[in-house]
Protein backbone atom coordinates (compact mmCIF):
# COMPACT_ATOMS: atom_id res chain seq x y z
CA UNK A 1 0.00 0.00 0.00
CA UNK A 2 2.65 2.50 0.92
CA UNK A 3 6.24 3.35 1.63
CA UNK A 4 8.00 1.48 -1.17
CA UNK A 5 6.96 3.19 -4.37
CA UNK A 6 4.44 1.04 -6.24
CA UNK A 7 5.09 -1.93 -3.97
CA UNK A 8 2.45 -4.49 -3.06
CA UNK A 9 1.22 -3.98 0.52
CA UNK A 10 2.92 -6.13 3.12
CA UNK A 11 -0.42 -6.81 4.81
CA UNK A 12 -1.53 -8.93 1.85
CA UNK A 13 1.57 -11.09 1.88
CA UNK A 14 1.27 -13.11 5.05
CA UNK A 15 2.44 -16.46 3.71
CA UNK A 16 6.10 -16.13 4.72
CA UNK A 17 8.88 -13.65 5.30
CA UNK A 18 10.60 -14.95 2.20
CA UNK A 19 7.60 -13.96 0.13
CA UNK A 20 7.56 -10.58 1.82
CA UNK A 21 11.21 -10.01 1.14
CA UNK A 22 10.83 -10.93 -2.50
CA UNK A 23 8.10 -8.35 -3.25
CA UNK A 24 8.91 -6.25 -6.29
CA UNK A 25 7.34 -3.36 -8.11
CA UNK A 26 4.84 -4.02 -10.93
CA UNK A 27 6.20 -3.68 -14.46
CA UNK A 28 3.82 -0.80 -15.20
CA UNK A 29 4.55 2.09 -12.80
CA UNK A 30 1.25 3.76 -13.70
CA UNK A 31 -0.72 0.83 -12.27
CA UNK A 32 -0.15 0.40 -8.52
CA UNK A 33 -1.57 -2.51 -6.61
CA UNK A 34 -4.98 -1.43 -5.31
CA UNK A 35 -6.05 -2.51 -1.85
CA UNK A 36 -9.51 -1.46 -0.77
CA UNK A 37 -11.03 -1.88 2.67
CA UNK A 38 -12.61 -5.17 1.58
CA UNK A 39 -9.29 -6.55 0.39
CA UNK A 40 -7.62 -5.91 3.75
CA UNK A 41 -9.60 -8.63 5.46
CA UNK A 42 -6.31 -10.56 5.47
CA UNK A 43 -5.25 -8.48 8.45
CA UNK A 44 -7.02 -10.96 10.73
CA UNK A 45 -5.15 -13.94 9.27
CA UNK A 46 -2.60 -15.68 11.44
CA UNK A 47 0.30 -15.73 11.59
CA UNK A 48 0.92 -12.08 10.82
CA UNK A 49 4.15 -10.43 9.78
CA UNK A 50 5.31 -9.91 13.36
CA UNK A 51 4.74 -13.60 14.18
CA UNK A 52 6.60 -14.65 11.07
CA UNK A 53 9.47 -12.35 11.96
CA UNK A 54 9.80 -13.97 15.37
CA UNK A 55 9.56 -17.45 13.82
CA UNK A 56 12.44 -16.56 11.52
CA UNK A 57 14.68 -14.71 13.99
CA UNK A 58 13.88 -16.65 17.15
CA UNK A 59 11.91 -15.89 20.30
CA UNK A 60 12.94 -12.90 22.39
CA UNK A 61 12.11 -12.21 26.04
CA UNK A 62 13.11 -8.85 27.49
CA UNK A 63 11.78 -9.66 30.95
CA UNK A 64 8.99 -7.08 31.10
CA UNK A 65 11.32 -4.14 30.53
CA UNK A 66 9.93 -0.75 29.49
CA UNK A 67 10.50 0.52 25.98
CA UNK A 68 10.50 4.30 26.25
CA UNK A 69 9.41 6.41 23.28
CA UNK A 70 9.78 10.19 23.47
CA UNK A 71 7.00 11.73 21.41
CA UNK A 72 4.87 14.82 20.79
CA UNK A 73 1.83 15.02 23.03
CA UNK A 74 -1.50 13.60 21.86
CA UNK A 75 -3.36 16.21 19.84
CA UNK A 76 -0.27 18.32 19.19
CA UNK A 77 1.78 18.41 15.98
CA UNK A 78 -0.75 17.80 13.17
CA UNK A 79 -2.39 15.08 15.25
CA UNK A 80 -5.13 17.60 15.97
CA UNK A 81 -6.42 16.99 12.43
CA UNK A 82 -7.61 13.58 13.59
CA UNK A 83 -8.59 14.15 17.23
CA UNK A 84 -7.38 15.77 20.48
CA UNK A 85 -6.20 12.34 21.62
CA UNK A 86 -4.51 11.28 18.40
CA UNK A 87 -0.88 10.12 18.49
CA UNK A 88 1.18 7.30 16.97
CA UNK A 89 2.54 5.72 20.15
CA UNK A 90 0.09 4.62 22.78
CA UNK A 91 -3.58 4.25 23.76
CA UNK A 92 -4.86 2.69 26.96
CA UNK A 93 -7.41 0.43 25.28
CA UNK A 94 -9.77 0.04 22.37
CA UNK A 95 -12.29 2.84 21.85
CA UNK A 96 -13.81 2.19 18.43
CA UNK A 97 -11.63 4.85 16.76
CA UNK A 98 -9.93 3.03 13.90
CA UNK A 99 -6.39 4.41 14.03
CA UNK A 100 -6.27 4.50 17.83
CA UNK A 101 -7.39 0.87 17.99
CA UNK A 102 -4.79 -0.09 15.39
CA UNK A 103 -2.02 1.50 17.48
CA UNK A 104 -3.33 -0.30 20.57
CA UNK A 105 -3.39 -3.67 18.79
CA UNK A 106 0.09 -3.07 17.38
CA UNK A 107 1.44 -2.36 20.85
CA UNK A 108 -0.35 -5.35 22.39
CA UNK A 109 1.13 -7.68 19.78
CA UNK A 110 4.64 -6.27 20.20
CA UNK A 111 4.46 -6.44 24.00
CA UNK A 112 3.25 -10.05 23.90
CA UNK A 113 5.93 -11.19 21.45
CA UNK A 114 8.85 -9.53 23.26
CA UNK A 115 7.64 -9.35 26.87
CA UNK A 116 8.00 -5.58 27.10
CA UNK A 117 5.85 -2.61 28.06
CA UNK A 118 5.72 0.31 25.65
CA UNK A 119 5.92 3.55 27.62
CA UNK A 120 5.24 6.91 25.98
CA UNK A 121 7.08 9.98 27.25
CA UNK A 122 5.19 13.06 26.10
CA UNK A 123 7.42 15.98 25.20
CA UNK A 124 5.21 18.81 23.89
CA UNK A 125 5.12 19.68 20.19
CA UNK A 126 7.72 18.49 17.64
CA UNK A 127 9.97 21.51 18.20
CA UNK A 128 9.93 20.88 21.95
CA UNK A 129 10.72 17.19 21.43
CA UNK A 130 13.67 18.05 19.18
CA UNK A 131 15.05 20.66 21.59
CA UNK A 132 14.70 18.37 24.62
CA UNK A 133 16.33 15.50 22.74
CA UNK A 134 19.32 17.66 21.87
CA UNK A 135 19.69 19.06 25.38
CA UNK A 136 19.42 15.65 27.05
CA UNK A 137 21.89 14.01 24.67
CA UNK A 138 24.41 16.83 25.18
CA UNK A 139 23.98 16.33 28.94
CA UNK A 140 24.63 12.57 28.55
CA UNK A 141 21.15 11.65 29.82
CA UNK A 142 19.75 8.21 28.96
CA UNK A 143 16.22 9.60 28.90
CA UNK A 144 14.59 7.45 26.21
CA UNK A 145 15.17 4.47 23.95
CA UNK A 146 13.70 6.01 20.79
CA UNK A 147 12.34 9.34 19.61
CA UNK A 148 9.30 9.86 17.42
CA UNK A 149 9.27 13.34 15.91
CA UNK A 150 8.95 15.33 12.70
CA UNK A 151 11.21 14.19 9.88
CA UNK A 152 12.67 17.68 9.35
CA UNK A 153 13.37 18.05 13.09
CA UNK A 154 15.28 14.80 13.21
CA UNK A 155 17.30 15.51 10.06
CA UNK A 156 18.41 18.80 11.60
CA UNK A 157 19.58 16.87 14.69
CA UNK A 158 21.27 14.18 12.58
CA UNK A 159 23.88 16.65 11.35
CA UNK A 160 24.66 17.61 14.96
CA UNK A 161 25.64 14.06 16.01
CA UNK A 162 22.67 13.81 18.38
CA UNK A 163 21.33 10.63 16.82
CA UNK A 164 22.68 7.10 16.38
CA UNK A 165 23.53 5.80 12.91
CA UNK A 166 20.82 3.19 12.31
CA UNK A 167 23.03 1.32 9.84
CA UNK A 168 25.13 0.28 12.83
CA UNK A 169 22.22 -1.48 14.61
CA UNK A 170 22.53 -5.14 13.60
CA UNK A 171 19.05 -6.07 14.80
CA UNK A 172 17.43 -3.74 12.27
CA UNK A 173 16.85 -5.32 8.86
CA UNK A 174 16.17 -2.27 6.69
CA UNK A 175 15.45 -4.45 3.66
CA UNK A 176 12.14 -5.56 5.15
CA UNK A 177 9.08 -4.21 3.34
CA UNK A 178 7.61 -2.53 6.41
CA UNK A 179 10.39 0.08 6.21
CA UNK A 180 10.02 2.93 3.71
CA UNK A 181 12.72 2.21 1.16
CA UNK A 182 12.31 5.66 -0.41
CA UNK A 183 13.24 7.27 2.91
CA UNK A 184 16.21 4.94 3.30
CA UNK A 185 17.46 5.75 -0.20
CA UNK A 186 16.88 9.50 -0.05
CA UNK A 187 17.86 10.25 3.54
CA UNK A 188 21.00 8.12 3.77
CA UNK A 189 23.92 10.52 3.68
CA UNK A 190 27.42 9.22 3.17
CA UNK A 191 26.29 5.69 4.14
CA UNK A 192 24.71 6.98 7.32
CA UNK A 193 21.00 6.80 8.20
CA UNK A 194 19.37 8.47 11.18
CA UNK A 195 15.62 8.38 10.48
CA UNK A 196 13.10 5.62 9.77
CA UNK A 197 9.58 5.76 8.39
CA UNK A 198 7.35 2.91 7.35
CA UNK A 199 4.30 1.06 8.59
CA UNK A 200 5.31 1.99 12.13
CA UNK A 201 4.03 5.55 11.53
CA UNK A 202 1.19 6.93 9.41
CA UNK A 203 1.82 10.66 9.30
CA UNK A 204 4.31 10.04 6.50
CA UNK A 205 1.24 8.98 4.51
CA UNK A 206 -0.76 11.98 5.71
CA UNK A 207 2.13 14.24 4.60
CA UNK A 208 1.78 13.43 0.87
CA UNK A 209 0.10 16.06 -1.31
CA UNK A 210 -3.06 15.18 -3.23
CA UNK A 211 -5.45 17.10 -5.45
CA UNK A 212 -9.05 17.56 -4.38
CA UNK A 213 -11.61 18.17 -7.12
CA UNK A 214 -15.21 19.41 -6.90
CA UNK A 215 -17.40 16.78 -8.61
CA UNK A 216 -20.47 19.05 -8.78
CA UNK A 217 -18.57 21.66 -10.78
CA UNK A 218 -17.16 18.95 -13.05
CA UNK A 219 -20.68 17.67 -13.71
CA UNK A 220 -22.03 21.16 -14.46
CA UNK A 221 -19.21 21.72 -16.95
CA UNK A 222 -19.64 18.24 -18.54
CA UNK A 223 -16.15 17.25 -17.43
CA UNK A 224 -15.19 13.66 -16.83
CA UNK A 225 -13.76 13.06 -13.37
CA UNK A 226 -10.22 12.09 -14.47
CA UNK A 227 -10.01 8.72 -12.71
CA UNK A 228 -9.38 6.83 -15.96
CA UNK A 229 -6.76 9.35 -17.08
CA UNK A 230 -4.93 8.63 -13.84
CA UNK A 231 -5.11 4.87 -14.41
CA UNK A 232 -3.86 5.25 -17.97
CA UNK A 233 -0.92 7.44 -16.92
CA UNK A 234 -2.35 10.33 -18.94
CA UNK A 235 -3.32 12.72 -16.14
CA UNK A 236 -0.95 15.55 -17.12
CA UNK A 237 -0.35 19.17 -16.24
CA UNK A 238 -1.64 20.32 -19.65
CA UNK A 239 -4.99 18.59 -19.19
CA UNK A 240 -5.21 19.87 -15.63
CA UNK A 241 -4.44 23.43 -16.79
CA UNK A 242 -7.22 23.34 -19.39
CA UNK A 243 -9.70 22.18 -16.78
CA UNK A 244 -8.55 24.98 -14.48
CA UNK A 245 -9.07 27.54 -17.22
CA UNK A 246 -12.59 26.27 -17.92
CA UNK A 247 -13.39 26.22 -14.21
CA UNK A 248 -13.44 30.01 -13.79
CA UNK A 249 -16.85 31.76 -13.80
CA UNK A 250 -17.99 35.29 -13.03
CA UNK A 251 -20.72 34.10 -10.67
CA UNK A 252 -22.05 37.53 -9.71
CA UNK A 253 -22.00 38.78 -13.30
CA UNK A 254 -20.29 42.07 -12.55
CA UNK A 255 -17.52 41.53 -15.11
CA UNK A 256 -14.89 42.02 -12.40
CA UNK A 257 -12.60 39.40 -10.84
CA UNK A 258 -13.96 38.98 -7.32
CA UNK A 259 -12.11 36.76 -4.90
CA UNK A 260 -15.08 36.67 -2.53
CA UNK A 261 -17.80 35.80 -5.05
CA UNK A 262 -16.49 34.25 -8.27
CA UNK A 263 -15.65 30.62 -9.02
CA UNK A 264 -12.09 29.54 -9.70
CA UNK A 265 -10.39 26.69 -11.48
CA UNK A 266 -7.71 26.34 -8.84
CA UNK A 267 -6.97 27.72 -5.41
CA UNK A 268 -4.00 27.26 -3.12
CA UNK A 269 -2.91 28.95 0.07
CA UNK A 270 -0.74 31.98 -0.45
CA UNK A 271 2.55 30.34 0.51
CA UNK A 272 3.75 27.36 -1.42
CA UNK A 273 2.27 27.17 -4.92
CA UNK A 274 5.52 27.05 -6.89
CA UNK A 275 7.39 25.16 -4.19
CA UNK A 276 4.74 22.46 -4.06
CA UNK A 277 4.00 22.20 -7.79
CA UNK A 278 7.60 21.73 -8.90
CA UNK A 279 7.44 18.19 -7.51
CA UNK A 280 4.64 17.31 -9.98
CA UNK A 281 7.32 17.50 -12.68
CA UNK A 282 9.54 14.98 -10.85
CA UNK A 283 11.86 17.81 -9.80
CA UNK A 284 13.43 18.24 -6.40
CA UNK A 285 15.37 21.12 -4.88
CA UNK A 286 18.31 18.86 -4.06
CA UNK A 287 19.41 15.38 -5.06
CA UNK A 288 21.82 12.68 -3.98
CA UNK A 289 25.18 11.98 -5.58
CA UNK A 290 26.72 8.55 -6.12
CA UNK A 291 28.90 8.95 -3.04
CA UNK A 292 25.86 9.68 -0.84
CA UNK A 293 26.35 13.42 -0.62
CA UNK A 294 23.85 16.16 -1.62
CA UNK A 295 23.87 18.65 -4.48
CA UNK A 296 21.52 21.52 -5.24
CA UNK A 297 19.60 21.11 -8.50
CA UNK A 298 20.40 23.93 -10.92
CA UNK A 299 19.65 23.02 -14.53
CA UNK A 300 17.68 24.01 -17.63
CA UNK A 301 15.00 21.35 -17.14
CA UNK A 302 14.21 22.81 -13.73
CA UNK A 303 14.07 26.35 -15.11
CA UNK A 304 11.68 25.25 -17.88
CA UNK A 305 9.36 23.58 -15.39
CA UNK A 306 9.37 26.66 -13.17
CA UNK A 307 8.44 28.69 -16.25
CA UNK A 308 5.49 26.37 -16.88
CA UNK A 309 4.23 26.90 -13.34
CA UNK A 310 4.65 30.68 -13.54
CA UNK A 311 2.69 30.76 -16.80
CA UNK A 312 -0.02 28.76 -15.09
CA UNK A 313 -0.15 31.24 -12.21
CA UNK A 314 -0.44 34.17 -14.61
CA UNK A 315 -3.75 32.86 -15.89
CA UNK A 316 -5.68 34.95 -13.44
CA UNK A 317 -8.48 34.89 -12.61
CA UNK A 318 -8.62 31.15 -13.30
CA UNK A 319 -6.28 30.60 -10.34
CA UNK A 320 -6.21 32.36 -7.01
CA UNK A 321 -4.29 32.24 -3.77
CA UNK A 322 -5.64 32.79 -0.29
CA UNK A 323 -4.40 33.03 3.23
CA UNK A 324 -6.83 30.42 4.49
CA UNK A 325 -6.60 26.70 3.87
CA UNK A 326 -9.07 25.69 1.20
CA UNK A 327 -11.94 27.96 2.23
CA UNK A 328 -12.84 28.77 -1.38
CA UNK A 329 -12.82 25.09 -2.30
CA UNK A 330 -14.88 24.07 0.72
CA UNK A 331 -17.42 26.77 -0.16
CA UNK A 332 -17.90 25.15 -3.55
CA UNK A 333 -16.25 27.97 -5.52
CA UNK A 334 -13.12 26.23 -6.77
CA UNK A 335 -12.67 23.28 -9.09
CA UNK A 336 -9.34 22.07 -7.66
CA UNK A 337 -7.44 22.47 -4.41
CA UNK A 338 -4.17 20.73 -3.38
CA UNK A 339 -3.59 19.62 0.19
CA UNK A 340 -1.71 17.05 2.19
CA UNK A 341 -3.84 13.93 2.65
CA UNK A 342 -3.86 14.63 6.39
CA UNK A 343 -5.63 17.90 5.66
CA UNK A 344 -8.60 16.03 4.22
CA UNK A 345 -10.12 16.00 7.69
CA UNK A 346 -11.09 19.61 7.02
CA UNK A 347 -13.22 18.48 4.06
CA UNK A 348 -15.70 16.47 6.12
CA UNK A 349 -18.12 19.39 6.43
CA UNK A 350 -18.01 20.21 2.71
CA UNK A 351 -21.48 20.06 1.10
CA UNK A 352 -20.35 19.31 -2.47
CA UNK A 353 -18.96 15.89 -3.24
CA UNK A 354 -15.26 15.87 -4.08
CA UNK A 355 -12.78 13.46 -5.59
CA UNK A 356 -9.19 12.80 -4.56
CA UNK A 357 -6.53 12.55 -7.27
CA UNK A 358 -2.75 12.42 -7.51
CA UNK A 359 -1.12 15.65 -8.66
CA UNK A 360 -0.79 15.63 -12.47
CA UNK A 361 2.43 14.57 -14.19
CA UNK A 362 4.54 17.07 -16.07
CA UNK A 363 3.84 15.02 -19.22
CA UNK A 364 2.95 11.46 -20.24
CA UNK A 365 6.60 10.50 -20.61
CA UNK A 366 7.12 10.93 -16.87
CA UNK A 367 7.42 7.51 -15.29
CA UNK A 368 5.10 8.08 -12.35
CA UNK A 369 3.01 10.66 -10.56
CA UNK A 370 5.17 12.59 -8.10
CA UNK A 371 4.11 14.91 -5.33
CA UNK A 372 5.46 17.10 -2.56
CA UNK A 373 5.80 15.53 0.86
CA UNK A 374 5.94 17.82 3.87
CA UNK A 375 8.90 16.78 5.99
CA UNK A 376 7.28 18.90 8.70
CA UNK A 377 4.09 16.80 8.69
CA UNK A 378 5.87 13.46 8.25
CA UNK A 379 6.95 11.68 11.41
CA UNK A 380 9.84 9.26 11.84
CA UNK A 381 11.71 7.24 14.44
CA UNK A 382 15.25 8.02 15.54
CA UNK A 383 17.55 6.67 18.24
CA UNK A 384 19.52 9.09 20.48
CA UNK A 385 23.21 8.45 20.97
CA UNK A 386 22.63 8.13 24.71
CA UNK A 387 20.39 5.06 24.27
CA UNK A 388 21.58 2.35 26.64
CA UNK A 389 20.93 -0.71 24.45
CA UNK A 390 20.62 0.06 20.76
CA UNK A 391 20.52 -3.63 19.75
CA UNK A 392 17.44 -4.21 21.90
CA UNK A 393 15.93 -1.01 20.54
CA UNK A 394 16.50 -2.29 17.02
CA UNK A 395 14.73 -5.57 17.76
CA UNK A 396 11.74 -3.78 19.27
CA UNK A 397 11.44 -1.29 16.41
CA UNK A 398 11.64 -4.15 13.90
CA UNK A 399 8.83 -6.08 15.57
CA UNK A 400 6.76 -2.92 16.09
CA UNK A 401 6.97 -2.07 12.41
CA UNK A 402 6.14 -5.63 11.33
CA UNK A 403 3.16 -5.62 13.69
CA UNK A 404 2.15 -2.21 12.31
CA UNK A 405 1.95 -3.69 8.81
CA UNK A 406 -0.69 -6.09 10.20
CA UNK A 407 -2.67 -3.39 12.03
CA UNK A 408 -2.02 0.28 11.26
CA UNK A 409 -1.45 -0.02 7.51
CA UNK A 410 -4.73 -1.77 6.66
CA UNK A 411 -6.61 0.48 9.07
CA UNK A 412 -5.64 3.55 7.02
CA UNK A 413 -8.04 2.65 4.19
CA UNK A 414 -10.89 1.89 6.54
CA UNK A 415 -10.21 5.10 8.43
CA UNK A 416 -10.16 7.31 5.34
CA UNK A 417 -13.45 5.80 4.12
CA UNK A 418 -15.28 5.45 7.43
CA UNK A 419 -14.49 9.01 8.44
CA UNK A 420 -15.75 10.22 5.04
CA UNK A 421 -12.41 11.75 4.09
CA UNK A 422 -12.92 9.68 0.94
CA UNK A 423 -16.43 9.75 -0.52
CA UNK A 424 -16.34 7.24 -3.34
CA UNK A 425 -14.67 3.95 -4.18
CA UNK A 426 -12.71 5.48 -7.06
CA UNK A 427 -11.08 8.02 -4.76
CA UNK A 428 -10.18 5.18 -2.41
CA UNK A 429 -8.41 3.60 -5.37
CA UNK A 430 -6.76 6.95 -6.16
CA UNK A 431 -5.15 6.92 -2.71
CA UNK A 432 -2.86 4.19 -4.03
CA UNK A 433 -1.55 6.59 -6.66
CA UNK A 434 -1.27 9.41 -4.13
CA UNK A 435 0.68 7.30 -1.64
CA UNK A 436 2.89 5.97 -4.43
CA UNK A 437 3.66 9.52 -5.63
CA UNK A 438 5.67 10.73 -2.65
CA UNK A 439 8.83 12.64 -3.59
CA UNK A 440 11.10 13.20 -0.62
CA UNK A 441 13.58 16.04 -0.77
CA UNK A 442 16.47 16.60 1.64
CA UNK A 443 16.15 20.36 1.19
CA UNK A 444 12.48 20.62 2.15
CA UNK A 445 11.73 21.93 5.64
CA UNK A 446 15.31 21.48 6.89
CA UNK A 447 17.34 24.41 8.22
CA UNK A 448 19.95 24.44 5.46
CA UNK A 449 17.30 24.47 2.68
CA UNK A 450 15.71 27.73 3.81
CA UNK A 451 17.48 29.78 1.15
CA UNK A 452 16.11 27.56 -1.60
CA UNK A 453 12.55 27.71 -0.30
CA UNK A 454 12.76 31.52 -0.11
CA UNK A 455 13.53 31.64 -3.85
CA UNK A 456 10.37 29.70 -4.69
CA UNK A 457 8.20 31.74 -2.33
CA UNK A 458 9.47 34.97 -3.93
CA UNK A 459 8.19 33.75 -7.31
CA UNK A 460 4.69 33.31 -5.93
CA UNK A 461 4.47 36.87 -4.68
CA UNK A 462 5.01 38.46 -8.07
CA UNK A 463 4.15 35.67 -10.52
CA UNK A 464 7.19 36.46 -12.65
CA UNK A 465 10.19 34.32 -13.35
CA UNK A 466 13.64 35.57 -12.52
CA UNK A 467 14.34 32.29 -10.77
CA UNK A 468 17.51 31.36 -12.68
CA UNK A 469 19.24 34.71 -12.05
CA UNK A 470 18.15 34.84 -8.41
CA UNK A 471 19.31 31.30 -7.83
CA UNK A 472 22.69 32.01 -9.41
CA UNK A 473 23.18 34.93 -7.02
CA UNK A 474 22.24 32.91 -3.94
CA UNK A 475 23.88 29.64 -4.94
CA UNK A 476 27.13 30.38 -3.13
CA UNK A 477 25.46 31.15 0.21
CA UNK A 478 23.07 28.18 -0.11
CA UNK A 479 26.01 25.87 -0.79
CA UNK A 480 27.76 27.21 2.30
CA UNK A 481 24.72 26.25 4.39
CA UNK A 482 24.69 22.84 2.73
CA UNK A 483 28.41 22.34 3.41
CA UNK A 484 27.87 23.13 7.08
CA UNK A 485 25.06 20.56 7.21
CA UNK A 486 27.14 17.91 5.45
CA UNK A 487 30.12 18.49 7.73
CA UNK A 488 28.08 16.87 10.50
CA UNK A 489 28.29 13.56 8.63
CA UNK A 490 32.06 13.52 8.29
CA UNK A 491 33.97 10.92 10.29
CA UNK A 492 35.57 12.36 13.39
Amino acid sequence: MKHVSMQIPGVLLLASLLLLASCSSPDDPTQPEVTTAAATAAETAEPGNADLLIQKSGAQDFGGTEFRVFSPDPGLHFYKNVSPENNEIWFEGESGELLADAVYKRNLKTEELLNITIKPIWGGDTGDVADTTKNNVLAGDDFTDAVLCGLSNMMNLASQKILFNLNEIDTLDLSNPWWDQTIIQNFSIKNQLYVLCGDIVYYDDFAVSALFGNKRIMSELDMEVPYQLVRDGKWTFDIFSEMVKEGYADLNGDGVYDHESDRFGFTDHASGMVLHMIYNFDQTLASKTEDGSIVINYNEALFEDVNTIIDFMKRMPATTVEDGYGATFKDGRALFYPSMIGGSAGMRSMVDDYCILPLPKGDEAQERYTAYVSNGWATCYAVPTTGADTEKTGTILEVMSAASSDTITPALYDYMFAEKYVRDQESLEMLEYVWASHAYDLAVDTDWGGGLRDLYHALEKKASNDFASKMEKKLKSINRSLDTFLSGFEDE
